[in-house]
């Protein structure tokens, strides 16, 4: 595709970092003791582990998913983090979660390829 000098693609260098926002906590009850992670994966089949974090520095988790279902809940079904792999089809990692200064988890876009 050919691109206008005013309309140039948008492309990372190597090492470069883009924050696309809060991955979790979405609400205040998104952080959850070890122990009621526990009982909750147990009742969900292990389902909401798949959306689930560990907090810095405890053994606390960010959760995002409904205590009924164990799917997303109504606000992480809204966010565009919930719905993004983490890899490429080459397993080669290109969102990387990171916690900031409140615990909060970020999801970062970048590369470490020189391709």
């Amino acid at each position: 595709q050919m691109f206008d000098d005013d309309q140039l693609p948008f492309e990372l260098k190597c090492g470069e970092l883009l924050d696309m926002g809060s991955y979790a906590p979405l609400r205040i009850g998104d952080r959850r003791s070890e122990p009621v992670m526990y009982v909750k994966s147990f009742i969900h089949s292990t389902r909401c582990e798949e959306f689930a974090f560990a907090q810095k520095g405890s053994t606390d988790q960010l959760d995002i998913t409904d205590d009924i279902s164990g799917m997303l809940h109504a606000k992480a079904k809204r966010s565009i983090q919930a719905y993004i792999n983490e890899s490429n089809e080459k397993d080669d990692i290109c969102i990387w979660a990171e916690h900031d200064a409140e615990d909060s988890v970020h999801y970062l876009l970048g590369h470490a390829n020189q391709s």
